[in-house]
């Protein structure tokens, strides 16, 4: 059964939010939400070399941007020198950048030359370093503040494609590099699970689901989503597609609001299932 949500942004507390990868996508659907609230302070992170005008565009004083690639250590470093400086305490730390690579070539299709298997190798060891390696740094550097916190909740976004139950089901057998990143960031959440129980925080990861986060039309939405939809359907039904980008990330904050200690170390859907596809 999923949970009964009740997440109302015009009853919370004061909270301070930190999010990754927030200058567009689901980051970006989620801060929008947030800021609709005065009581709510966001920092989020950004490339150094990425365009924040739909940031600054929600015209927010709540809202503070700070410029790194999360896979630099040293622009990291930097980034939380200057955090701590300012804010003693975050409440939610949502951990949603990362990298996307779409090689679409099936295991048996990976060794048909050397250098193929030379490139898939260094492609796939890349996105695990940023979309696996790195968040463990990030997370890291936001524990003390996290831990001071009133909430204590760090949330990584992770997908579907990570999951060994809907790989078997949907028979999706490509998008190698990316499906095996968010499998080993799922073991990671996982390993922070004794850790997390112990401080009374919530550290844990969340699947959004699909959302058009680039509020595409009909049409490429369509197009984008061919390889997906057939396995979605073999393992989901019921699926009726895309969500909205307002849609997802109003729907992203309730499952964070009602998550809890108990969950630290486990993934699940934003609807609330274990099954990362529901």
């Amino acid at each position: 059964m999923n949970p009964p949500f009740k997440f109302n942004s015009k009853n919370q507390k004061m909270r301070t939010y930190f999010i990754t990868g927030a200058n567009r996508g689901i980051g970006l659907g989620v801060v929008t939400e947030l800021l609709k609230d005065n009581n709510n302070k966001v920092l989020v992170t950004v490339r150094k070399s990425a365009s924040v005008e739909d940031l600054e565009a929600l015209g927010s004083k709540n809202l503070l941007i700070y410029r790194c690639d999360i896979g630099v250590e040293d622009e990291v470093d930097e980034v939380f020198e200057q955090i701590v400086k300012d804010h003693t305490t975050i409440d939610v730390a949502i951990l949603n950048a990362g990298m996307l690579h779409s090689n679409m070539k099936s295991p048996t299709e990976l060794t048909e030359t050397r250098e193929e298997w030379r490139d898939f190798v260094d492609q796939t060891n890349e996105v695990i370093r940023v979309n696996a390696f790195a968040q463990i740094y990030i997370a890291n550097k936001l524990l003390p503040l996290v831990e001071k916190s009133v909430e204590k909740k760090i949330i990584f976004l992770t997908s579907t494609l990570g999951s060994a139950e809907y790989t078997e089901k949907s028979k999706f057998d490509t998008i190698i590099p990316y499906s095996v990143s968010k499998a080993v960031l799922n073991m990671i959440i996982a390993k922070y699970a004794a850790y997390g129980r112990s401080k009374g925080m919530t550290i844990m990861g969340i699947c959004p689901g699909i959302v058009n986060s680039n509020n595409a039309d009909n049409e490429a939405i369509e197009a984008h989503m061919a390889i997906f939809t057939p396995g979605l359907i073999r393992v989901k039904e019921d699926y009726v597609g895309m969500q909205s980008l307002e849609a997802g990330s109003k729907k992203l904050l309730k499952a964070i609001e009602f998550f809890t200690p108990f969950h630290t170390g486990r993934t699940f859907s934003s609807s609330g299932s274990e099954h990362l596809s529901a």
